[in-house]
């Protein structure tokens, strides 16, 4: 069973749209999500506490990228105070909870790349941050990579969210461009050039990890925070 933060009909009723998405997009259908009373919802499912990641993320999507000053990355050390560094020194490192993070050096600090959300022109003229919700959902999903090298996650823009990938990876050529998730980073690749065929690859994800990801970039986003409260016995 899961609560949803929101006493409106509407909301809930959209939740268990997107709860029931995610939980086809990761098991191939057949798993219902019904409400069963007030703010509460059933999924059918043995025990979603299995899955907290597929139902609680938020799937908050977005690219940022790297503050830049006279060609050198900024970063952060922490005891607050920022610094220069060379592109070249950012190193991707594994964190607490299976999170990664983004260390960059100098010769006498140690700190994290400060990230800014990564903006481009939208098909309107106004300026937006790439996201989620320019990805064609239904493209999105985990793969193996070949020769060994892991599961890949292949992402595909709509034709405004392609424009705008070339535009933000053709100024980041030689810099990282920063793949996040409710605000917690996944991946920080380095562009080689521009891109023009409105798809990315994000790669060094576990492989549960990747699918679960999938699933949730193909359910959408939720509108309010989930809170899985007990397991739940799979509905007759």
């Amino acid at each position: 069973t899961v609560e949803v933060d929101s006493d409106s009909g509407d909301t809930i009723d959209s939740v268990a749209d997107t709860l029931e998405a995610r939980a086809a997009a990761y098991f191939g259908g057949g798993v219902s999500v019904e409400k069963i009373d007030g703010d509460r919802l059933e999924i059918g499912l043995p025990d979603p506490l299995v899955f907290p990641d597929l139902f609680e993320a938020i799937g908050n999507f977005e690219f940022r990228e790297p503050i830049v000053e006279d060609g050198l990355m900024v970063c952060q050390a922490a005891g607050g105070e920022t610094f220069p560094a060379e592109t070249s020194s950012l190193t991707i490192v594994g964190g607490e909870d299976g999170a990664v993070e983004a260390l960059c050096y100098s010769d006498q600090l140690v700190g994290s790349a400060v990230w800014v959300p990564a903006e481009a022109e939208t098909a309107s003229g106004d300026t937006a941050v790439l996201s989620g919700r320019f990805l064609r959902r239904e493209g999105t999903k985990a793969t193996e990579a070949p020769a060994g090298q892991g599961p890949i996650l292949e992402l595909y823009f709509d034709g405004e969210g392609g424009s705008m990938f070339e535009e933000i990876t053709g100024r980041l050529v030689g810099f990282s461009l920063a793949f996040f998730l409710d605000g917690v980073l996944l991946s920080a690749p380095t562009v080689s050039q521009s891109i023009t065929t409105g798809s990315a690859v994000l790669l060094g994800l576990q492989p549960e990890e990747s699918h679960v990801l999938s699933a949730v970039l193909q359910g959408g986003d939720l509108a309010v925070p989930v809170t899985i409260v007990t397991g739940a016995s799979t509905p007759d």
